[in-house]
């Protein structure tokens, strides 16, 4: 229950900048880190974050780099003009 909050709860990115990354894995049952750098706004709420990840654990070690792009939703619907 606590992981499922903690998962959906939001946390207000900076503009820019590293950040890191941890998790596990079920097959091949594994832990895994990394870091990841945000590119400053490509498009509107659009942003370029390549990462690079390191899993260990189940005899295996993997290294994944992943070159991701992000959009965020904007925080409300646009307003219409009146007519």
């Amino acid at each position: 229950m606590i992981v499922a909050a903690l998962l959906v709860s939001a946390i207000p990115a900076r503009a820019q900048g590293f950040g890191g990354r941890v998790g596990a894995s079920v097959d091949p049952e594994q832990f895994y880190g990394g870091v990841h750098v945000q590119s400053g706004e490509l498009a509107d709420n659009l942003r370029f974050q390549p990462n690079l990840e390191i899993g260990v654990g189940d005899d295996q070690t993997l290294f994944a780099v992943n070159f991701e792009f992000t959009y965020q939703l904007p925080r409300s619907a646009p307003r219409l003009p009146a007519a």
